[in-house]
């Protein structure tokens, strides 16, 4: 049941997709010395949720409703603390530890917001079977 919701579908998907960030973080942490080694990233979430659901676009539906304009309609995941750089270290390494540490925060918030997300609907769900 709780699998056709798409609120459940959606926390599953930006669980996969921390989990997926988390593993390219790890691999770029253990590489963090090898030379000419190239950082992997993975692309935002919000280049990944593009299109998979038009019923979650913001819109108004009442004249008393306030239009969202294409700045505030911004996801969460499209901001970021640090910004690939182009610098390379001299053994042409592209791996900083203080932007996978950043990165890594950023993708345990992701992975919390989903399991909390999936909980609530849960406890909801419970709450209106009648099962607390």
């Amino acid at each position: 049941m709780l699998n056709n919701l798409e609120i459940v579908q959606n926390s599953v998907r930006l669980g996969s997709y921390a989990l997926l960030k988390l593993e390219r973080i790890a691999e770029n942490i253990a590489n963090a010395d090898t030379p000419n080694y190239r950082r992997k990233t993975v692309a935002p979430f919000d280049s990944v949720w593009d299109g998979q659901s038009d019923r979650l676009k913001t819109r108004t539906t009442r004249s008393t409703h306030i239009p969202f304009s294409a700045n505030q309609d911004r996801s969460l995941a499209d901001t970021q603390m640090f910004h690939p750089s182009t610098s390379v270290e001299p053994n042409g390494n592209t791996v900083t530890l203080e932007r996978e540490i950043a990165a890594s925060a950023q993708a345990k918030q992701s992975h919390e917001l989903a399991l909390t997300v999936y909980d609530k609907t849960r406890a909801i769900l419970r709450s209106a079977i009648g099962k607390q």
